[in-house]
């Protein structure tokens, strides 16, 4: 069962999506915010958002849920077409025992060869900007490779759709964001936080 905390923030979050792109985010060439969550809240801020997807398709909005995820095996798959996709990256894993390699191999094809920022605006290609709102889900699966202010960097001035990344961490007392309540806080995104 969702936290009343949880709850209380995503209400704030619909109410910015009913409120326009202005009170969404907090620049108009960045049209996006982030959703922080503990990543124990996992499971229940996924089943909320079932919840919050009808309520805005209730109001003629497109919610539309973008796994990084399979996006990330996606742009993998595309950059390691020839070298034999993620077996060969396995492969390579288990003979040298360390996953340094596998993950310089994912971030480069993450940011290089197939970038996850041209995936997530292949995604949204059709979508119109007056009515979609995207939640881009599940970034801690990329960890370690890449990090969720690289992806909205490379998406700003791009994404012309309201986007809002689901972020498992937590929100520190200097503003900053602490990624999966592991990594040291970043604070260099401008983005809305709820």
């Amino acid at each position: 069962m969702p936290s009343p905390d949880l709850r209380a923030r995503l209400e704030a979050l619909v109410d910015a999506i009913a409120g326009g792109p202005d009170r969404l985010s907090a620049f108009r060439a960045m049209p996006f915010a982030i959703f922080v969550y503990a990543p124990s809240e996992e499971f229940d801020l996924r089943e909320e958002l079932q919840k919050i997807g009808t309520r805005l398709k209730d109001q003629k909005l497109d919610p539309r849920v973008i796994s990084l995820a399979k996006l990330a095996y996606k742009s993998v798959e595309r950059a390691q077409a020839e070298d034999g996709g993620w077996e060969t990256i396995y492969a390579g894993e288990r003979k040298k025992k360390t996953c340094k390699a596998a993950v310089q191999t994912v971030q480069r094809a993450l940011t290089e060869d197939a970038p996850l920022s041209d995936l997530v605006i292949e995604e949204l290609a059709d979508a119109d900007p007056l009515r979609t709102i995207a939640f881009l889900s599940r970034i801690g699966a990329l960890y370690p490779a890449y990090r969720s202010h690289a992806l909205l960097a490379a998406l700003a001035g791009r994404l012309k759709v309201p986007a809002i990344l689901l972020y498992p961490g937590r929100k520190t007392a200097d503003g900053g964001l602490e990624y999966l309540e592991e990594l040291p806080a970043d604070t260099s995104t401008y983005a809305r936080i709820f």
